[in-house]
């Protein structure tokens, strides 16, 4: 929950935010005559989920991480426990790291001729990186002392691990430089496995165990395809574009000509009424929006009053961090100007910028979902909802919310609701490599990495959602519906995918066969 000013938790927002990621104004060709410096870029932290901190060079390590965080070179990206982030850059082109992962931005910079250079380094954990068709920036990802030159149109996975190792290309084809200088092409059809006791190998991809999160991040790669359209929102700065068309629509408001405005938002919406102050060395504050929709619509145009009809945006020049000059013209009351000091020393170095207390949607699959008016999309997963623009139609004008036409399953959409639905359910957590147990949620281990295996589960979904088809790539996920039960035993490292799915009082069962000494057995909800 978003607190205010008089509570004194200026670090809560931080917390409670989605992710997003920015690029530097100052890198950017000088559309709104600021000064230019070679070599300084921002991209966007896009989605958060969980505890994902940020060291922003600030001098007070890692700090909170929340959407819509600038990024810039130097800058190093971590996630704990069971945390999640997506990172968006200027491209179009995204990242995701999952729990346990530490990434760092050792190269964000652009060539005297404008050519964008990217260099990232993981430091445990797993990445998936996906690039958009066409792009000509220079991407290298660096793990374990070898070199990964990712071209336009690619998509990998990259697991980190003391045990192991790989490389899992999706799309394209990689280039792989090890310590020695030596070269290797990994294609889709094939996995590079290195770091181990079996030294480095090129092995056939179908025979490598699916990641955990391998869905998710197809879900993810998918919205933004849907949405790779800009037109209308300005030109070169692609990142944040997709949310917009996503949570928003322009519209023709008298007085105001042709101007986008976020769905769920009345006309006493306030679009800068929440948010925080983030300080950067070098930059000074810049305001981060806490709404998904919050990166592109505050870091270039300006947001204009349409008098009766409330505040809408227009595209223009991109401005990047220094957006002081986008936020104060909107005064309403509670709000706070952006700071003009650095912080103090053992001061922190957000600031909220009001008092207002942010307003939430709920969504529930399977059950009641609550459509606020005002929420402006906050509480809505990315792409969950086919039909959030007629939604938010009957909401502003008092009618009933039509059922939502809901697009994918809860986990592929956002993977802590596996763990929230584990928990809700009693499920433990043990490695894989034994039979399955009542009431389990098993992981596997490949090279030492965590695979998806098998979940036992019943009762409610979590993480806003309840029950569903909690399928994922390489896994048994059996849930119960709405009020229902699980129980019974599940082999482990199974390479295939079982899913079932009972509604209320209803029941089901299935079973899968076993590998890696896995016992197989029957589940039932």
């Amino acid at each position: 929950m978003l607190c205010s000013l008089k509570t004194g938790c200026g670090i809560c927002l931080a917390m409670s935010l989605l992710a997003g990621i920015t690029s530097v104004a100052r890198a950017q060709v000088p559309e709104s005559g600021e000064t230019t410096s070679v070599g300084v870029r921002i991209v966007r932290l896009s989605a958060v989920r969980g505890k994902v901190e940020l060291d922003r060079g600030t001098g007070r390590g890692f700090e909170a991480g929340f959407t819509n965080l600038p990024i810039v070179q130097g800058n190093r990206l971590r996630t704990q426990g069971l945390g999640w982030a997506e990172v968006e850059f200027e491209d179009g082109g995204s990242l995701r790291i999952t729990p346990d992962t530490q990434i760092d931005f050792s190269t964000l910079s652009r060539d005297p001729d404008g050519q964008l250079r990217n260099a990232l380094s993981l430091k445990q954990g797993t990445l998936y990186v996906s690039r958009m068709k066409g792009d000509k920036t220079d991407l290298v990802v660096i793990a374990d002392g070898r070199k990964m030159m990712l071209p336009p149109a690619s998509h990998v996975r990259l697991d980190l691990y003391p045990a192991g190792s790989e490389l899992v290309v999706v799309k394209g084809s990689v280039r792989v430089e090890d310590e020695n200088g030596a070269e290797t092409m990994v294609d889709r059809s094939h996995a590079l496995k290195f770091g181990g006791s079996e030294g480095t190998q090129l092995v056939p991809a179908k025979k490598e165990a699916p990641g955990l999160y391998d869905r998710w991040d197809a879900q993810a790669v998918s919205y933004h395809n849907a949405l790779a359209g800009s037109s209308g929102y300005g030109s070169g700065n692609l990142y944040g574009v997709r949310d917009m068309q996503y949570y928003g629509d322009f519209a023709d408001l008298d007085g105001c000509g042709r101007v986008w405005r976020p769905y769920l938002a009345t006309a006493g919406f306030d679009p800068a009424a929440s948010g925080v102050w983030a300080w950067y060395p070098g930059v000074g504050y810049t305001f981060v929006s806490p709404y998904a929709w919050g990166w592109t619509s505050f870091n270039s145009g300006s947001w204009v009053s349409c008098g009766s009809r409330g505040w809408g945006w227009r595209s223009g020049a991109w401005v990047g961090m220094k957006n002081h000059g986008i936020v104060e013209p909107i005064k309403g009351p509670g709000h706070h100007r952006g700071p003009l000091e650095a912080p103090a020393p053992g001061k922190p170095t957000f600031v909220n910028a009001g008092e207002h207390e942010l307003v939430r949607s709920r969504v529930t699959v399977g059950g009641p979902s609550q459509f606020a008016k005002d929420s402006a999309g906050l509480g809505i997963p990315r792409g969950s909802i086919g039909n959030l623009k007629q939604i938010s139609r009957s909401v502003a004008s008092d009618k009933p919310a039509p059922q939502p036409n809901y697009n994918g399953d809860p986990v592929a959409m956002d993977p802590f609701a596996l763990t929230m639905l584990a928990e809700r359910a009693q499920v433990g957590l043990r490695p894989g490599g034994g039979a399955g147990g009542r009431g389990m949620m098993e992981l596997g281990r490949s090279a030492g990495r965590p695979v998806a295996v098998s979940l036992v589960a019943g009762g409610h979904g979590g993480g806003g959602y309840a029950g569903g088809n909690l399928s994922f790539a390489g896994a048994a996920a059996n849930s119960g519906g709405h009020g229902g039960s699980s129980s019974g035993t599940t082999g482990v490292g199974s390479a295939t995918s079982t899913s079932i799915s009972a509604g209320t009082g209803s029941a089901a069962s299935s079973s899968m066969g076993s590998r890696g000494g896995g016992s197989s057995g029957g589940a039932h909800h």
